[in-house]
Order: structure tokens, then sequence, then C-alpha cells
């Protein structure tokens, strides 16, 4: 994953990626493809490089814009992908390839490692299993679901026999 400096760096590369001047992305241009570009930034600055940035930061990139900008930005996103939007699906992709972000980078480890924790509590405490899931299994009719950090976990009862 690339790593940056900078929100400027950042920034300069997501317009890169898609051949838009940054200046049109700084300014209050309503144009479709000018804010895909604007939420993507936000996207990518909050989901992967939020311990190097803060909202604040990333919003002032952007022209001046406050942190409630990013965090609408993300979360547009956010839904378009989840409603599989082809567009941005592709985009994403584009990305993501481009910023040589793999499936399950990490800044560090330290997001991992607290996961773990979590989950070993998590057994521990109700006596199940956590097992991790991608969102295509989540149709699958399982006991109990959980979600830490928009990744889902599969529950299994440790104390019932399985046949």
């Amino acid at each position: 994953m690339k790593t940056f400096n900078t929100t400027k760096e950042l920034f300069q590369e997501v317009c890169n990626c898609f051949n838009v001047n940054p200046n049109d992305v700084r300014m209050r241009c309503r144009k479709k493809n000018v804010v895909l570009v604007r939420h993507l930034y936000c996207w990518v600055g909050h989901t992967y490089y939020k311990r190097l940035f803060s909202l604040k930061n990333l919003g002032m990139e952007i022209g001046g814009r406050d942190h409630t900008t990013v965090i609408n930005g993300r979360d547009k996103i956010n839904s378009l992908l989840d409603t599989k939007d082809e567009i941005v699906v592709r985009d994403v992709q584009k990305l993501k390839d481009y910023f040589e972000i793999g499936e399950y980078s990490l800044v560090d480890n330290t997001d991992l490692i607290q996961e773990n924790e979590v989950l070993k509590r998590f057994n521990k405490k109700y006596k199940v299993e956590a097992v991790k899931l991608n969102h295509e299994i989540i149709a699958l009719k399982l006991p109990f679901i959980i979600v830490y950090r928009n990744v889902y976990y599969a529950i299994k009862n440790k104390n019932k026999k399985e046949k």
C-alpha cells in the first residue's frame, strides 16, 4: 500500500488516478465526476489512512471543508458499494489497484491485534467461537452474527455437539 506524508500527497494521487484537476475537486463544483472523486478521496482517506490523517485535515485539503464532509463522502461511497453501484465498484477497484491496496490491507497491525483481542474476550465470555465471514456468506442461516469494524463474524455455540 502506498504511504503518504501529507493529505496533499494523498489528494494529488487520487486526482491523478482519475485524471481530474485538483482545483476542480476543491471548488464547490457539483459535477457528478468531480463529486465522485471528492467522495472517493474521503473514503480512501478515512478507510485506509485514518491513523495518519484526521477527518479535519482530510477536509481541509478539499477546499477547507469540515470533518462532516469527509464522513458524508465516506458514507456515500460505502452505501453505493453496498448497493453494488457498477461505476463506484469499478472506481473503488481502480483506486485500490492504483494505491496497491490488498483486500485485507492495514496501515499497521494495531487493528488486527485489537480485533483478535476483542474476539478472544467475546469467545471466552460467551463460550462461543467467532468465525470471520466474507460478505457473500451472510445470507446463510446462522445462529448469531456480530459486526466489528465492518467485518462480519458468525457465532457458533461451542457447547452444542455437532452431528
